[in-house]
């Protein structure tokens, strides 16, 4: 009964109306009942299709195809206005038109005719009764009303809808729903896939399918022109595993890959230009971009060393793209490099393992930290398009031990003379790996068998720590060190680089023996000699072969037709042994040039005399090319000739050979001369140092006498007692040279006759010198001082005199000479001009010693070198006034007065030590 109630509400007034049985109002509410539920489960279900329909075409598409968003927005937009409209569709008939009587009565009229038909007369006719219309019959309303409610109560109303098509409807949903839920059953992830993508089909939401990979590139840069293998590799939850999968371009461009286990690898050909692929691996389709391009490569390329920091040297950096390196150990590295692509990956790995590397963009940094040993670092990148260069960079770090340094005394031997007045130039060069630090030169003089000094002489320091190489210049006199005749000089120099704890490197010993100008002058007269001597031998060979050659020459002018082979043989013999002759003469001359430039090194010796000995060896060059050689080559041209023309030659070759030793005799007799000559020089010479020694021994003995005086030897200062020693041996050593020279004096009188040299050996010999002298000896020893210093003077004196008269014997022919050349205007000044360029170079050598002194590297005595260069600078200053005096020319004296001045301001300097 309450539901009828309810139901009553439902319909409208003229239904609710007392006027229609109540037979009639629950037909009107079944009917409305009956719709509703017809209606909705049609148009449910036909919804429900919609969307599943809707949702299978997605899931189906996405199987097929990677479904784009425009197909997806249609698809789903057509299963939701499906949804939509079915959704209308039930409201409007299930629930809008059943409310209505008229809509009901139409479906009974539609199904059941004219019962339906006056059912829908009977509803009209009520609704014109409650309106007071005038057509209105209330008769014939009942007798309608009867009629209808009976024929209404015999009708099958539950048959007024169509439930054929509801059920087909529900069915279709039924298999469509079946058919979703099988998909979310057997697929699910693909199924949640697709309802995601059909949710909001406007997404970029990846397809989800079968056949997955690991990853996929949508744009694969590969190295243009070059072959690439693409790998791809299935997904673990890959559910569908092809056997084959398969990329297509353009061009007809098909490539295949078998599967081998989960991975799939693609050859591809080198391109040039981009192109498009798809992809196709059971329901998976893909489209890859391949972008070719040039490998990367590196741009710049830069290793910066960072050298240990006790050789204080600034950061090297090595030129770009270098391929060695080089270091010393313990060096820090930084190698930094640019690639013309921004970059991925950066791997660097060297012999002892990988080496950490940073990267910023398009460049890298490697840091390699206190290297002890070689290496040979490899580099390796990737770039941001995945690509790496054709090779990786290598580069070979070279670590060097830091070797000591060296150091080398050039241009000298390892031994050589000096003389005592020489001025020779040690040129010391230092050597080191990275830098030297300091340098010094150190010397050893040696007398017999004392050593006199022994010193370092000179320091430079380098305040400049990248100097590899580094050299200073040591001019050595031997009077700087107060040196005699027969001391030896020994010099060795030393480096030291800035490795800490590293030993001084020494370099070879250069040895100079000190000779004195006397002993040099005669040294180089025994050379003179021996090369005089030689040719002499030549000379008497070459008489040898004259001899020869007359009697082969007698031979041939015997013979009739031709030479017969023992003349030939025997021409042969004799030609070789004339061009032998010739060539000992011509090595002779070249020994005699040699004797000579050691001879100019000397000046006690006569300019005069070493010209003239100059001139001798031209003449025996002379001979032995215009006359031997000759001779040699006619003996040669006899040995090819008839007899006729044999003579001839052969009597050419005589008369060369005549000529060739008549001039041989004549330089012979000319030698003789000048040898005689340079043997009064050296006679001289050699009683003018015995008297400088005198001198000297007489100073030496003054100043040693207020501390020696009247004291006992044997207490004498250590000091003291070992200067007499070395003054008493000098002595003793001048007796015996006073001794050789009387005898050699002697001998060359009774060889010349020359009055002069006997009478000063017979004085000599009076005055018993060689005995004298080594009195004086004694009593140095026995400290004797004051009878010494006497006795010295005396002797000083005499042979001051016997040295004069030996120059009175040499001299005055030339001195007449030079006389000779003073006058007039024509004079020749070739000795002034000669000895004005000895003086330039003597005033070079001070120079050069004076720097050395200032300099802040020198560490010997200074006083004793500003004073022996004081002397030398006096010196020059004589010689260069006697130049004046023997010029004699007005114009040059302001030249000469301004050097004076120069010589004597630097003289004063050195006195004082500035």
């Amino acid at each position: 009964m309450n539901e009828l109630n309810r139901q009553n509400r439902e319909l409208p007034q003229a239904m609710r109306d007392d006027t229609l049985p109540s037979s009639l109002i629950e037909s009107l509410t079944n009917l409305t009942r009956l719709s509703r539920k017809i209606f909705s489960i049609k148009f449910g279900s036909l919804l429900l299709v919609s969307l599943c329909m809707s949702w299978l075409g997605l899931f189906i598409s996405d199987r097929l195809w990677d479904t784009p968003i425009s197909v997806r927005l249609l698809v789903s937009c057509s299963g939701w206005l499906g949804a939509i409209l079915f959704a209308w569709m039930i409201r409007r008939n299930a629930f809008l038109k059943s409310t209505s009587p008229k809509w009901l009565a139409r479906q009974v009229r539609a199904k059941f005719g004219g019962p339906g038909d006056r059912f829908l007369g009977i509803i009209e006719l009520a609704e014109k009764r409650n309106t007071d219309s005038p057509h209105y019959s209330e008769s014939l309303y009942q007798a309608a009303l009867q009629r209808v409610e009976k024929e209404i109560s015999h009708l099958s109303l539950s048959e007024t809808f169509d439930r054929q098509s509801g059920r087909r409807a529900g069915v279709a949903a039924i298999l469509c729903l079946f058919a979703t839920l099988a998909c979310f059953y057997t697929y699910p992830g693909l199924a949640q896939n697709a309802s995601m993508r059909w949710a909001s089909p406007w997404s970029n939401l990846q397809r989800k399918t079968l056949t997955r990979f690991s990853e996929v590139p949508s744009i694969l840069h590969i190295a243009k022109g070059e072959t690439t293998t693409l790998p791809l590799t299935l997904a673990d939850d890959s559910e569908k595993k092809p056997d084959e999968i398969q990329l297509s371009g353009p061009n007809d461009l098909i490539l295949k890959a078998d599967r081998k286990d989960n991975l799939y690898k693609f050859l591809i050909p080198g391109q040039q230009k981009t192109r498009r692929l798809e992809l196709k691996a059971g329901d998976y389709r893909g489209e890859i971009t391949l972008v070719p391009l040039t490998r990367p490569s590196i741009e710049l390329f830069q290793a910066t060393v960072s050298f240990p920091q006790y050789l204080s040297l600034p950061d090297y950096r090595a030129d770009s793209f270098t391929r060695l390196v080089s270091f010393p150990i313990g060096s820090d590295l930084i190698i930094k490099g640019q690639t013309d692509r921004e970059l991925s990956n950066v791997t660097a790995s060297s012999d002892t393992g990988p080496l950490n590397s940073e990267k910023n963009k398009d460049s890298f940094l490697i840091r390699l930290n206190d290297l002890e040993k070689d290496q040979s670092v490899e580099i390796g990148f990737i770039d941001q398009f995945g690509l790496t260069p054709k090779q990786n960079h290598f580069i070979d770090l070279l670590a060097l031990p830091d070797a000591p340094p060296t150091v080398n005394i050039s241009k000298l031997p390892s031994e050589s003379s000096i003389l005592l007045f020489e001025t020779k130039t040690l040129e010391i060069m230092a050597k080191d790996d990275f830098g030297v630090a300091e340098s010094r030169l150190k010397m050893k003089a040696i007398r017999g068998n004392d050593l006199l000094i022994e010193s370092t002489l000179y320091i430079q320091t380098e305040k400049e720590s990248n100097l590899s190489v580094t050299n200073f210049d040591f001019p050595f006199d031997p009077r700087l060190f107060t040196l005699q005749d027969g001391d030896i000089a020994e010099f060795s120099a030393q480096v030291l680089d800035r490795m800490p704890g590293r030993e001084l490197s020494s370099s070879r010993t250069v040895r100079f023996f000190v000779v004195g100008p006397e002993k040099h002058a005669q040294l180089i007269r025994e050379n003179m000699e021996t090369i005089i001597s030689r040719t002499s031998e030549i000379a008497r060979e070459q008489e040898s072969l004259l001899m020869e050659t007359i009697e082969i020459e007698e031979w041939v002018e015997d013979s009739e037709e031709s030479l017969d082979p023992k003349t030939v043989q025997k021409l042969s013999k004799l030609a070789d042994m004339q061009r032998t002759n010739s060539r000992n003469l011509r090595n002779n001359a070249e020994e005699g040039m040699k004797v000579l430039e050691e001879a100019a090194r000397n000046p006690v010796f006569d300019q005069e005399a070493l010209e003239d000995f100059g001139e001798t060896l031209e003449k025996m060059k002379g001979v032995a090319s215009s006359k031997m050689s000759p001779a040699s080559s006619k003996m040669n041209l006899a040995q090819v000739s008839n007899p006729s023309s044999a003579s001839e030659s052969l009597a050419e070759a005589e008369q060369l050979e005549r000529e060739a030793i008549s001039e041989l005799q004549e330089i012979l007799a000319d030698s003789s001369e000048q040898l005689d000559r340079l043997e009064a020089l050296n006679f001289a010479q050699r009683l003018r140092k015995v008297e400088q020694t005198e001198n000297n021994l007489t100073k030496g003995i003054l100043k040693i006498l207020p501390t020696s005086i009247g004291a006992n030897i044997e207490l004498l200062n250590p000091k003291i007692s070992k200067e007499k020693d070395r003054m008493e041996m000098l002595q003793f050593d001048t007796h015996l040279e006073a001794g050789e020279i009387q005898k050699e004096i002697s001998r060359f009188h009774e060889r010349t006759g020359k009055e002069v040299y006997g009478e000063v050996s017979k004085l000599m010999e009076k005055e018993k010198t060689e005995s004298g002298l080594l009195t004086i000896s004694h009593k140095i020893e026995r400290n004797i001082a004051f009878e010494a210093m006497d006795e010295l003077e005396s002797w000083e004196e005499k042979f001051k005199v016997w040295a004069d008269m030996l120059d009175a014997q040499i001299s005055p022919s030339g001195s007449d000479s030079g006389q000779g050349q003073g006058e007039g205007m024509g004079k020749d000044i070739t000795e002034q001009i000669l000895a004005l360029l000895r003086i330039r170079d003597g005033q070079g050598d001070i120079i050069k010693k004076t720097q050395v002194v200032d300099s802040g590297n020198f560490k010997a005595k200074r006083e004793n070198w500003t004073n022996t260069l004081n002397d030398q600078q006096l010196e020059l200053m004589l010689d260069l006034t006697d130049i004046q005096i023997e010029l004699a020319e007005e114009s040059l004296n302001p030249l000469f007065d301004d050097t004076h001045t120069a010589m004597s301001e630097s003289a004063i300097g050195l006195k004082k030590g500035e």
